[in-house]
């Protein structure tokens, strides 16, 4: 008699990241990765956060509790999204060392001039990447924000870390939960990558 033995399917492991700074942006960018349900994602602030509240351009809500460390503890993530603003920089040098691992892929989601410098200390160039965000949000309450407009526009250098990012972000589509990346144009105020 002759067995059938099925090959046991290869284990999927969902993509492990992590935002740091859950203030306007890094709320944006959680209620977008959450709302894709393909990443297993950690929080990080420096104050408490119970959960994620933001109003989206439509004008529904997205709320979901998470949990939120606010002392610095090493966690192995694939990804680490830092949403702070440059002045938080400083201060957040603990974080830094405890969460960017020697394989740990770094995006740092902000505007302005030489993103990936601050972080040079704690890992090498080629796994950072500086992404310019276009996405109008403002605060309603503490911890609580309105997404103005759609789709959360991302522009990010032509590197093959941005090809890597961009293939685990939401498709672009007409729902509020799409993020549309894009490439610099020549002359623009572009993300600069170190040599």
């Amino acid at each position: 008699m002759n067995e059938s033995t099925n090959p046991t399917p290869p284990m999927v492991t969902r993509p492990q990241a992590g935002i740091l700074g859950l203030g306007a942006m890094g709320t944006v960018m959680a209620a977008q990765l959450a709302l894709q349900d393909e990443w297993d994602l950690h929080f990080f602030n420096r104050s408490p956060r119970p959960r994620i509240q933001l109003k989206l351009p439509n004008g529904r809500w997205f709320e979901k509790a998470i949990h939120c460390l606010i002392e610095p503890a090493p966690v192995a993530l694939d990804w680490l999204i830092i949403c702070l603003k440059e002045h938080h920089y400083a201060q957040a040098r603990h974080w830094f060392e405890a969460l960017i691992g020697p394989h740990t892929r770094v995006v740092i989601v902000r505007n302005g001039l030489e993103l990936t410098a601050p972080l040079l200390p704690f890992t090498t160039s080629d796994h950072l990447l500086p992404c310019l965000v276009d996405c109008p949000t403002e605060q309603i309450a503490y911890g609580s924000y309105h997404q103005l407009s759609q789709p959360v526009i991302l522009t990010l250098p032509d590197t093959p870390l941005a090809n890597r990012f961009r293939d685990v972000l939401p498709a672009t589509s007409s729902s509020p939960s799409s993020i549309k990346t894009s490439s610099p144009k020549a002359g623009s105020n572009s993300p600069k990558v170190p040599p």
